[in-house]
């Protein structure tokens, strides 16, 4: 069933989120040879909490003009963790004490790749 949260104790996740993804290319021999050029993917968050203290949002991938929903935000204390299952992936990481980064990975596709978000606004 759903788990209360109490709004209160919740962390200030809602607001306008940027960072860049930079994604991990397989490993093997090429793989230094990728590492300079690989792409970075500009990366946007917004998460809106709702009056019960559930979160939902969008996550945007700029440079590739794609948008999709955020199927789930789980909190567990200052562990986030968002799926965004119609692009198969998933993020997780801390928030910060001050409330303004959250610092993690994002993992698609069997590869994990770090992704630093930082709050540029509430919401």
């Amino acid at each position: 069933g759903a788990v209360a949260v109490d709004a209160q104790n919740a962390p200030a996740l809602e607001g306008r989120w940027q960072g860049t993804l930079i994604p991990r290319v397989q490993g093997g021999s090429r793989d230094l040879a990728a590492r300079a050029n690989r792409p970075r993917l500009p990366t946007e968050v917004v998460i809106t909490t709702a009056g019960d203290g559930t979160h939902s949002g969008t996550w945007a991938s700029l440079s590739q003009n794609g948008i999709t929903e955020i199927s789930k935000i789980t909190v567990d204390g200052d562990t986030v963790r968002i799926s965004v299952a119609n692009w198969g992936g998933d993020w997780e990481g801390t928030l910060s004490s001050d409330g303004w980064t959250l610092d993690g990975k994002w993992t698609q596709a069997g590869l994990t790749s770090p992704l630093v978000l930082k709050k540029t606004s509430k919401e």
